[in-house]
């Protein structure tokens, strides 16, 4: 009886550790990606006014 209580004791422990490892790893990965494609996620920003001409034409991204 005492040894299954150990075995429990050890399963319980190994479970939560690689609970631990899983969240570590995806929080890793998501900070990964959020820094690989932050270029392509952050924007210009164009100080604009209300019928004024624009001191420079605004194109979409993809425009050649």
């Amino acid at each position: 009886m005492k040894n299954s209580k150990w075995s429990l004791k050890h399963f319980i422990t190994y479970y939560n550790h690689r609970i631990v490892q899983l969240i570590t790893a995806c929080i890793v990965i998501m900070i990964v990606f959020f820094l690989v494609s932050f270029q392509n996620v952050s924007t210009e920003t164009y100080e604009i006014e209300k019928f004024s001409a624009a001191n420079q034409t605004i194109r979409s991204p993809n425009h050649n």
